[in-house]
């Protein structure tokens, strides 16, 4: 999906660390929840370990929006 192409997720790795994305991912994750829509939102892991973790935080991040 590039929903917003290569320049958003690229301003967010260099911008925040990844623990800071982190806490808006799991946020934005508690919001949904609080919806109760009908409609499931996008599978997403709540942390992420390992190489790439805050391109993958980013990725998960435009994948709720």
């Amino acid at each position: 999906m590039k929903l917003f192409g290569n320049i958003f997720p690229s301003i967010l790795v260099d911008f925040y660390s990844s623990e800071v994305l982190n806490e808006a991912k799991v946020g934005l994750l508690d919001d949904i929840e609080v919806l109760n829509s009908p409609a499931k939102p996008p599978r997403v892991p709540r942390r992420r370990e390992g190489d790439n973790k805050i391109t993958r935080e980013v990725d998960d991040l435009i994948t709720l929006l």
